[in-house]
């Protein structure tokens, strides 16, 4: 099993070094697989439907959104060796060492990082980079897109990133149930009305995946922490990660 993990992660960075061929009017197709996909797709689609998405409107319903928006913070805190890792990795030493410094001033003042005290009260840059967007500073080509049964959408030189990331994400495996609940409970409304809006949703989710990760990977500055406030007029292709807050009544838990 130890010499199967580093195989395995060679064999998906070797297939993000393969682009895949342009056709015949010299357009290359970044989803080759498509047929595939929607199966995946239609499965993890199906059990969020029935099981995950269940979970998650129960938690909104019995968590306020300070609790929800707190845990999200401290989760975020907890990825703080990902972010500095990644910055590192892409000789960005300045932006490593604000990463460290935010953990360490939110691990603090801001109680655990439930509070985003490095952001409110000091206004220090966010850098959201992760281990994928490492690879690709090194020249790593994303390769074919592909769904994962469960987690969604990603490519080969993601995936690698993705289990990487995990080895470097500090919230304890205990929390990693409550970390998806609440993940799952913030993206509610989001995902709601892209269902609603999109006459393709499979395309709809992989569309707002390439878009959004080319976005990430050509990024080189700091990312603005949205406030509440901005979050509620903010986009709504951010499918799992931002929560917008536009609640119906009858959707708010108590003590919203």
């Amino acid at each position: 099993m130890k010499r199967a993990l580093p195989l395995a992660l060679a064999a998906c960075l070797a297939l993000g070094c393969l682009t895949p061929a342009p056709g015949p009017d010299g357009v290359v197709n970044p989803d080759p697989y498509e047929r595939q996909n929607r199966l995946i797709f239609a499965f993890n689609d199906g059990l969020d439907r029935v099981i995950i998405e269940p979970i998650g409107r129960v938690w909104r319903f019995l968590t306020p959104r300070l609790v929800r928006t707190g845990l999200d913070n401290a989760f975020i805190n907890l990825r703080f060796p990902v972010r500095a890792v990644s910055c590192l990795g892409q000789g960005r030493v300045t932006h490593a060492g604000s990463e460290t410094l935010r953990f360490a001033v939110n691990s603090t003042i801001g109680v655990a990082g439930l509070w985003d005290a490095s952001s409110r009260l000091f206004g220090m840059p966010f850098y959201d980079d992760d281990t994928g967007q490492m690879f690709a500073a090194w020249g790593v080509g994303t390769g074919p897109y592909w769904m994962i049964p469960l987690l969604g959408p990603s490519n080969p030189r993601d995936t690698v990133g993705y289990i990487l990331d995990g080895f470097l994400n500090l919230t304890p495996s205990y929390a990693a149930p409550v970390a998806w609940a609440n993940g799952r409970a913030i993206a509610v409304p989001t995902i709601d009305r892209a269902r609603e809006a999109s006459l393709d949703y499979y395309l709809f989710v992989r569309d707002s995946y390439l878009q959004r990760r080319a976005a990430q990977v050509a990024e080189t500055g700091p990312m603005q922490r949205l406030s509440p406030e901005e979050q509620e007029a903010g986009p709504a292709d951010e499918l799992y990660e931002v929560e917008t807050f536009e609640e119906d009544e009858a959707d708010a838990g108590p003590g919203e």
